[in-house]
């Protein structure tokens, strides 16, 4: 079978980046991994086909199909309509194959259609052509699966929940946390650019016997000032990472925790860096998030905390400060749940399942 991947970033450059140990392999949606079960996946370049795109013809044709994307958006889509050696379009966005799902509704494109759904879609926010024209719909919460098969009564067997999972390799061998006999003082980790609330996080540490190390994008580091002596932050432009992956894998390794605040618990946030926390084999500290289906208590993984609690924040820290031992046999067991199914492999091999399933 072979599978056309496009999507919303240069996939070719992040497969560069992963064949050179650059990248973690997991944000490339299976792309990795899917020959070891029979996929022959290619990858869609992704650059500009304006030419076509502002031909007066084209524009007028998506006007008539009530569509206004982006010029980006629409090259990709139409670069896939000028190949045919095909049998599946695989999306890793949630929003980069509208068109092609109103052409497939339309029965003016043949090929089966799968994309990634990564948060909730409000009820009405999308015409029933998109659904129509998907042939997979595949969610990593279970709760953004209920809430579609509900809002928008589609299929059961139409929308189907896959657990995502680390690229174990890009980590290296698993090591273990120290439990600071050195004197120098606990580092909690909290690295993110999306949905953060560090200004939660600054507050419940103040007093507090460690460290803070904090690296997010500019629209995400704390707003207090001065901050306190214990805390450092590292920050990227707006929407940018702080670091490099490789420079962060090496930070979390020294760390004691990872803190994973969060300022929205509506949308799925926070679980790149929950699946950080379990291949490195660190506790997690976390805001409660029903998007997120990976119960870090009932797994004995770490300590939830509810949205803006500064004090249950506190708390749950010290907690772990105060018991080296439990926070190491949380990072353990951390480490064998991805270990044992949060891995790449695993998404993979469920992955292929769904295609294989799939009538072309």
């Amino acid at each position: 079978m072979k599978i056309l991947f496009l999507n919303n970033y240069n996939m070719e450059h992040a497969f560069q980046d992963w064949k050179e140990g650059l990248f973690p392999g997991h944000h490339l949606w299976g792309l990795t991994h899917l020959n070891d079960f029979g996929m022959n996946i290619e990858i869609l370049p992704f650059e500009p086909f304006s030419k076509v795109y502002n031909h007066w013809r084209m524009q007028k044709l998506l006007k008539l199909l009530g569509l206004n994307q982006s010029s980006r958006r629409l090259d990709q889509q139409l670069s896939v309509l000028l190949r045919n050696r095909y049998d599946v379009v695989y999306s890793g966005c949630q929003n980069h194959t509208l068109l092609l799902a109103k052409l497939r509704t339309l029965r003016l494109f043949n090929k089966p259609i799968v994309a990634i759904i990564h948060h909730p879609i409000p009820k009405g926010h999308l015409s029933e052509y998109y659904f129509n024209g998907h042939d997979r719909l595949i969610c990593l919460s279970e709760k953004v699966r209920e809430s579609l098969l509900a809002d928008y009564n589609l299929e059961p067997e139409k929308v189907i929940k896959l657990d995502w999972g680390v690229d174990l390799k890009f980590y290296g061998e698993y090591c273990k946390a120290s439990t600071n006999g050195d004197g120098q003082p606990p580092v909690i980790i909290s690295a993110g650019k999306s949905n953060r609330d560090h200004d939660v996080l600054v507050n419940s540490v103040v007093d507090l016997d460690c460290e803070v190390h904090i690296y997010c994008s500019e629209d995400t580091r704390p707003t207090i000032a001065p901050l306190p002596r214990n805390i450092s932050v590292t920050n990227g432009p707006k929407e940018t990472n702080a670091i490099s992956y490789t420079e962060l894998v090496r930070i979390y390794k020294n760390a004691y925790a990872i803190a994973i605040p969060l300022n929205k618990t509506d949308v799925l946030a926070g679980l790149t860096s929950l699946l950080d926390a379990l291949a490195i084999g660190r506790p997690v500290i976390m805001t409660r998030n029903p998007y997120v289906d990976i119960d870090i208590e009932a797994l004995g993984i770490g300590i939830w905390v509810d949205h803006g609690d500064v004090l249950g924040w506190k708390s749950a820290i010290l907690e772990l400060l105060d018991d080296p031992v439990m926070a190491q046999e949380m990072g353990a067991r951390a480490r064998q749940l991805s270990e044992n199914g949060f891995n790449i492999h695993q998404f993979s091999e469920n992955l292929a399942r769904v295609f294989k399933g799939l009538s072309y």
